[in-house]
């Protein structure tokens, strides 16, 4: 499981560097940004959510960093979906 939150984040972060490197250099689209911030919000919550399962009722105490992250998870949630197809026609 922490191999596949570890390999969830490199593609994020990869993501994100390929549309800054093409925001540089002059290739950039918008689909660069849409793809890497739609991935990173999703990467975020998951991981987000595994991290609590793999601390158990630690992940809600005070004491574990993990709980700092947890209420942020609905904000990423919300503001990382794409728009449906049907709202866009």
């Amino acid at each position: 499981m922490l191999a596949d939150m570890i390999t969830e984040i490199d593609a994020a972060r990869l993501l994100v560097w390929r549309a800054a490197w093409l925001a540089r250099n002059g290739g950039y689209t918008n689909a660069e940004g849409s793809q890497s911030k739609l991935k990173a919000g999703r990467v975020a919550v998951w991981v987000t959510e595994r991290a609590i399962q793999i601390h158990g009722g630690y992940g809600f105490t005070r004491e574990y960093p993990v709980r700092a992250h947890a209420p942020r998870r609905q904000d990423l949630r919300t503001s990382s979906k794409a728009p449906s197809r049907s709202s866009s026609w």
